[in-house]
């Protein structure tokens, strides 16, 4: 008696391991999708925006920031950048060099390419930088 009821127990208590380690698993294997898909392929833009901020990310490598969407006034930042991967840039800036490169992730909102840059507000690309007064002179200014 002592021996099925023995038997009883531990198939009971092993259920419940079981149980629990199935829990446990279906945790860690919940996923949730990339906001980028790593095989998707995409061009950077030369240039970015939240409103505020205008971002150029040339095709020699090099960047300049912006105060406002003015891109012929100084540029708070200079320096380069390079992509290593799918989600992410790096910039360094020149005013700092040598120093370590600054992350800047790259995501998808909808449709819409997106870099987070430092702590200021999200970027969107643009096809062409923003027209100020200047793009409205005519004959030769400084």
């Amino acid at each position: 008696m002592r021996v099925l009821l023995s038997a009883v127990l531990v198939a009971i208590v092993g259920a419940g391991c079981a149980s629990d380690m199935k829990d446990k698993q279906d945790a860690l294997t919940v996923s949730t999708p990339l906001s980028l898909d790593p095989t998707d392929t995409y061009e950077i833009a030369e240039w970015w925006t939240n409103g505020k901020q205008l971002l150029q990310l040339n095709e020699t490598g090099a960047y300049r920031l912006y105060e406002g969407i003015n891109r012929y006034r100084m540029p708070i930042e200079r320096g380069r950048w390079s992509r290593r991967n799918y989600a992410a840039l790096w910039i360094e800036p020149y005013a700092e060099l040598p120093s370590e490169p600054a992350r800047i992730s790259i995501r998808r909102v909808g449709d819409e390419l997106v870099l987070d840059v430092h702590s200021l507000q999200p970027m969107l690309a643009l096809e062409t930088p923003p027209d100020v007064i200047e793009d409205r002179l005519i004959g030769g200014w400084s």
